[in-house]
This record gives C-alpha cells, sequence and structure tokens, in this order.
C-alpha cells in the first residue's frame, strides 16, 4: 500500500514514536534543519529511506500504524510540513532555503556560483536581484538577466523599448548590436550609435569602421568621405593617408606622389614691324 501524507512535523514524530513497531531509536541530531532531522529519524526507526528531490520516502517492513509493509512520501511543500524558516540557509551559500527550494535549487548543497540558466549571473546574483535563475530572460523583453544587470538595466521589467541614453537606439537594439545602453557613442567616434546603425551603417564599437586611419565621426563631419570604404575617391590610396599627405580624398586626380599637369594653349602673334624691314602690315603669313 502506497500512501503519500502531508503532516506536520510535530504530529509526523508522535506518529512515528508511538506506532513504528520493534522499537524506536531517536538519535539525537545536530541538524538545525526540518529536511536532515527528519531523514535520520526515519532511518533510525528502522526504515529504508531514499530521497527524490526534496522528498523522504522511507519503507518500513513491519506492520505499523502507517500500513502493514508500507511506504510514507513525506514532501516538503510551502505551507505544509516542515515549515521553512524564510531566513534559514542550511548550506550557508547566501540563499534562503525557502527561495531555494521555490526556484528549484538544493538547500542542502552550496550551489551559490551555479549559473542554472546560463544567463550570466550566478545563482546568488539571481537571488539578489530578483531574477528567476531557471529563465536567461526573466522579464522576457528578449534581453538575457546577465546583460540587463551588468548594463544596469532591470531584469525584471519589460524595458526593451526604452533609451536611456537617448542616442536613437532601443535597449534590444543596443543589445543586439553589443553597444552600451548608457552611453549614447559606444565607440567614442564622434556619431552616436544610433546614427552609425541607421544612417551610415558603420560598426558602432569600432571608431574606424573601414580601417583608413580616419575615425567614422572625422569621415563624415570632416572630410566628407565614405566611412564604409577606405578609399573613397578610387585612386589606390587611402582616405587616411591623402589627408597625411595633403591631398584630396575625395578627387582621383590629387594623389601622393603624382604631379598634375595643366594643359597649356599656346599662339602665335606676327612680329614687331622693324623699320626698312621687308615684311608688310598686309602680309598674312604666319598670322594666327
Amino acid at each position: 500500500m502506497l500512501r503519500k501524507t502531508y503532516v506536520p512535523a510535530a504530529l509526523l514524530l508522535a506518529l512515528l514514536l508511538l506506532a513504528l513497531t520493534g522499537g524506536l531509536v531517536v538519535a539525537q541530531q545536530p541538524e538545525s534543519d526540518n529536511y536532515s532531522l527528519t531523514r535520520n529519524v526515519l532511518a533510525d526507526a528502522g526504515g529504508a529511506v531514499s530521497s527524490t528531490g526534496y522528498a523522504v520516502q522511507a519503507t518500513f517492513g513491519q506492520p505499523s500504524a502507517i500500513g502493514p509493509s508500507a511506504s510514507a512520501n513525506f514532501g516538503l511543500h510551502a505551507g505544509y510540513w516542515p515549515p521553512i524558516s524564510q531566513d534559514l540557509d542550511s548550506d550557508g551559500d547566501g540563499m534562503p532555503d525557502g527561495w531555494e527550494m521555490a526556484n528549484g535549487l538544493n538547500p542542502a548543497v552550496d550551489d551559490a556560483g551555479q549559473d542554472a540558466d546560463g544567463d550570466g549571473l550566478t545563482n546568488l546574483e539571481e537571488y539578489q536581484n530578483g531574477t528567476d535563475p531557471q529563465s536567461a530572460d526573466t522579464d522576457s523583453d528578449g534581453m538575457p538577466d546577465g546583460w540587463e544587470v551588468s548594463n544596469g538595466l532591470n531584469a525584471t521589467v519589460d524595458d526593451a523599448n526604452e533609451d536611456p541614453d537617448g542616442d536613437g537606439l532601443t535597449n534590444l537594439q543596443e543589445y543586439q548590436n553589443g553597444t552600451d545602453p548608457n552611453n549614447p557613442d559606444t565607440d567614442g567616434d564622434g556619431l552616436s550609435d544610433g546614427e552609425e546603425v541607421n544612417v551610415y551603417h558603420t560598426d558602432p564599437t569600432t571608431p574606424d569602421t573601414d580601417g583608413d586611419g580616419l575615425s567614422d565621426g572625422e569621415e563624415v563631419n570632416v572630410y566628407h568621405t565614405d566611412p564604409t570604404t577606405p578609399d573613397t575617391d578610387g585612386d589606390g590610396v587611402s582616405d587616411g593617408e591623402e589627408v597625411n599627405q595633403g591631398t584630396d580624398p575625395n578627387d582621383p586626380n590629387s594623389r601622393p606622389g603624382y604631379t598634375t599637369y595643366l594643359p597649356v594653349v599656346m599662339k602665335a602673334y606676327p612680329p614687331t614691324p622693324v623699320p626698312g624691314d621687308a615684311y608688310e602690315p598686309d602680309d598674312t603669313c604666319d598670322q594666327a
């Protein structure tokens, strides 16, 4: 016969003391938590004790008040036996037993440094921040709890569409682009994160997207070159080198080491008459 029973601790112990046959020897237990105490009492009473999760199962092979050859499951459930103090921390890991049990952790094992859901927060940090250690995104806003906490956001509130730094990117877009939701210009290149992502299509985490020696901000605001192309005018010389050499990065005819020659127009004029010369004014020879 299998019977699942949830009874107060005092009643359970009284039942065991009065009903179990064959004599009951209860050893004094140093443990303060009821889970360990109950498990040891049942074992000392002659029961074959096993544990599954946080339930203790005891099987008695002799007649007892619980039933002949009975099994009993004594579960740990909120509001039932055993009463768990909100401050009790049996394993000393900084997380109360009640919170650990409610969140699927083991109150008898120090698991403070583990990260059950892989969100970047340890179990202890989840407890400290009021997040769910079994859910990587407690508020379901698309951003992991660890990223939100490390960036000063609230991991228990859906703040995906907020823009605390006013750069034109929402918190969710900042997460997706690897930018800082509290810094409008993550890479410090003179363009806001929003401008880089939405207007110029540059990398908001790299100051010089095209690697030409000019920052994205300099290309856009000073030299008016293309921040995504290292050689804006296509003359074979990078924009940064042209700026350093004093040539125009927007003009393919202006590049270091080359001289630009302007076409020269030649025009012939008639010679000045010399008195006594055979040249006559009406002579049309060689006149232009």
